[in-house]
């Protein structure tokens, strides 16, 4: 059973003057990859225009990645105990949010000796003024007094006492 390849006969060649048909022979590339050209050009030029990210300025290196914020520092205004806490570790927070609240009664009992030591201080300045009044007072008597005295005694009505100046002098003075 052996096969023998016989050679084919070789086709008869067309008559004069009678068309002959030619194998069709493809001009260009197929259409199929036209279209893709064309839409990968559409597409690039949207991105282009449209998607592309803007260009980094020199002297800043642009990376991606995944920042995590480990541990934050939290510094309250005043100090105090802790009543509330609304956040858990792990969770997200936004700038502004209330993280904890701090129990107020030692701030307020500090207030409350702060306006008794305000109202104490008034106080004190209110027994300034009276006293300065008194003195005022005391000062003004004391000067009416002694305008009284230097007056002549021809206005009061009693005689003028006579009155000789001293004359002592360290020479006029004997030894003892």
């Amino acid at each position: 059973m052996s096969e023998t390849a016989t050679p084919a006969a070789p086709a008869p060649a067309p008559a004069a003057g009678t068309p002959t048909a030619t194998p069709k022979k493809r001009g260009g590339p197929p259409k199929p990859l036209i279209v893709l050209v064309i839409v990968a050009a559409i597409g690039y030029g949207v991105w282009k225009e449209f998607l592309q990210p803007a260009p980094v300025p020199e002297g800043v290196v642009q990376l991606s990645g995944r920042i995590e914020g480990d541990d934050s520092a939290i510094a309250p205004k005043t100090a105090g105990r802790i009543a509330e806490i609304r956040f858990r570790e792990g969770d997200m927070v936004k700038a502004g949010e209330t993280i904890a609240t701090l129990d107020d009664s030692q701030t307020k009992s500090r207030e409350d000796q702060a306006r008794s030591s305000v109202s104490e201080g008034d106080a004190r300045v209110t027994l300034a003024e009276r006293q300065i009044a008194v003195l005022q007072e005391q000062l003004r008597e004391n000067e009416l007094q002694m305008e009284r005295r230097s007056m002549p005694t021809a206005a009061c009505g009693k005689p003028k006492p006579t009155s000789r100046p001293l004359r002592r002098s360290w020479r006029s003075r004997k030894p003892p």
